[in-house]
């Protein structure tokens, strides 16, 4: 079973892993943080938006 914060840093993950980079290195983390933070912002923004229609 998946752990909790295993599932957030997924789609991150999944990203560095498409590319060949580690995601515990440096710049995979960096990667990693940087695609976690927009696919959420995305996911923030749509549950909002339906919210507010």
């Amino acid at each position: 079973m998946m752990s909790l914060s295993k599932m957030f840093l997924w789609p991150g993950t999944k990203f560095c892993e498409y590319f060949s980079l580690d995601p515990q290195s440096e710049a995979g983390l960096m990667l990693r943080w940087v695609v976690n933070a927009m696919f959420y912002t995305a996911i923030g923004l749509i549950v909002v938006w339906t919210i507010a229609a």
